[in-house]
């Protein structure tokens, strides 16, 4: 399994970020199933989302448009640009400040 480093993040086949990525509002949605879309996995930790390979720039636009939280949005854009497929948030994970376009939120 390949390793993904860059810069303080370190990836193996997901993106691993807090939940403290995500405003309270967006983790209450995921939690109750409100959220645009339902996450792969879903424990008491956090969640991990399938978000599939970065589309064509055409469809990113849509793809990106249809996601409510600018946050998550940072985050799809992040694990494409490591051409990676899950994003996993979860509450006992690293939180990476500093990163351009990843917002941090008060849990």
């Amino acid at each position: 399994m390949a390793i993904v480093e860059v810069g303080p993040i370190r990836a193996l086949f997901m993106l691993d970020l807090s939940t403290d990525h995500l405003p309270n509002e967006t983790r209450r949605q995921i939690r109750l199933g409100e959220f645009y879309q339902d996450p792969t996995f879903l424990t008491e930790y956090g969640f991990v989302f399938y978000i599939g390979e970065c589309p064509h720039p055409e469809a990113e636009c849509r793809t990106l448009a249809a996601c409510p939280c600018p946050a998550f949005r940072a985050a799809m854009k992040l694990a494409w640009s490591l051409n990676l497929k899950f994003v996993s948030f979860d509450q006992d994970a690293k939180i990476h400040d500093g990163i351009d376009g990843l917002p941090t939120y008060e849990p």
